[in-house]
């Protein structure tokens, strides 16, 4: 077994089993998952989900601008990139 938090490797069993796309933004939990063959996403999801008619586009800028005050770990270029897309769908 690859050493992985305990909650990962849970999310992984879960998303394996129902089809589910698995979200992180933990590289380590990231390679096992392509490993095992679970489609994983981080903020390309908010893009997904627009670009689908999922969520309004101000709901997706508005989620895109308080990912800076979670714990998650993403770039200032990155999060332009996806603000980009969005404006642009």
């Amino acid at each position: 077994m690859h050493k992985i938090g305990a909650s990962h490797y849970m999310r992984n069993e879960v998303s394996s089993e129902s089809g589910v796309i698995f979200i992180t933004d933990d590289q380590k939990a990231r390679k096992v998952a392509n490993r095992i063959g679970i489609k994983v996403m981080g903020i390309g999801f908010i893009e997904y989900c627009k670009k689908n008619g999922l969520i309004a586009k101000i709901d997706a800028l508005e989620l895109v601008n308080r990912i800076k005050d979670t714990s998650l770990y993403i770039t200032d270029s990155l999060l332009k990139v996806a603000k980009s897309k969005i404006k642009n769908q």
